[in-house]
């Protein structure tokens, strides 16, 4: 059973989801606890795995990037090899495609698989396309793609972002 999460974690990591780049001193203010208190939590939220990393959420049509994917799958292990091993294989060849910004497993739409990457133009993502149909022919089953153009802002309703989830949050 998970271990309940305190309310001033919780508070904690969502005044980090807004905006991580303050000092520890100026978030102690908004929290209502000391600075030193604010960075002996900050460390353990890191180590408890509760916050995975720190960092920004660029402009991605602002620094060169056309088209964002969805690409759905379904994949099924060929009959020399475990599910475990499948696994394995996917997850390597993710890590290798600095491209795939998200990848899991999942159900819906009848595919099991779903990826989201950024693709400078669309040669790139049709490149992408193309390697994963090759590498994991023996595998696919079914791909379906669902492309964003990120040169149109207008056409975004809502940025992604954390910074709203603590309005949901659950806090024990």
């Amino acid at each position: 059973m998970k271990a309940a999460i305190k309310k001033t974690d919780l508070k904690l990591l969502f005044e980090f989801v807004k905006n991580c780049k303050r000092s520890d001193r100026e978030i102690a203010k908004i929290v209502g606890v000391s600075q030193p208190t604010i960075t002996r939590k900050r460390a353990k939220l890191v180590e408890t795995g509760l916050i995975r990393q720190f960092t920004a959420v660029p402009s991605l049509d602002k620094i060169g990037y056309e088209i964002a994917a969805l690409t759905f799958t379904n994949m099924k292990a060929s009959a020399s090899e475990s599910p475990e091993s499948l696994r394995d294989k996917e997850r390597d060849w993710a890590e290798k495609h600095d491209e795939i910004i998200f990848a899991s497993a999942g159900l819906g739409m009848g595919m099991d698989k779903v990826i989201v990457s950024v693709h400078k133009n669309y040669t790139d993502y049709q490149k992408f396309l193309t390697e994963l149909r090759t590498y994991w022919a023996e595998h696919v089953v079914n791909i379906r793609s669902f492309i964003l153009s990120l040169r149109n802002g207008e056409r975004v309703t809502k940025d992604f972002s954390f910074a709203s989830l603590e309005k949901t949050a659950k806090v024990s």
